[in-house]
């Protein structure tokens, strides 16, 4: 609220300094956050566009990809023995696929593998 010569009467000058300082004050902020808006709206696009794009090539790389299977277990006889044989055409998700709740809790434990390793340098040793 600005304070007017009219509505300024019984107080002192230094409130009124400190209510346009205050109201000054103030729209510096709003003009602030109106600004950082467009920022953070295209911040959040951003993130939700590469979750999306991860996400599709988590889900195909575990659907469509036979070396997944060499990535979480000791598959190497099994996925040359494939290679070699007359089902390579056919990925093994074909036949070999997992529930979609199987398929999360992969994910989640691949995730806290990974920030185990990350942040506590406690990586599990390497299977090749």
């Amino acid at each position: 609220m600005l304070f007017t010569s009219r509505n300024l009467a019984g107080k002192d000058k230094g409130h009124y300094l400190r209510c346009l300082y205050r109201a000054g004050f103030k729209r510096y902020i709003d003009a602030i956050v109106e600004h950082l808006k467009g920022f953070v709206l295209a911040l959040i696009a951003l993130v939700s566009v590469l979750g999306i794009i991860v996400g599709y090539k988590y889900y195909r790389h575990t659907q469509d990809d036979p070396e997944f299977c060499m990535s979480c277990h000791m598959m190497k006889e099994a996925f040359n023995a494939w290679s070699r044989s007359r089902h390579r055409d056919i990925v093994c998700q074909k036949c070999h696929h997992l529930s979609l709740f199987e398929q999360n809790r992969l994910l989640v434990s691949f995730v806290s593998i990974v920030i185990r390793c990350l942040i506590r340098a406690q990586c599990p040793a390497s299977s090749a």
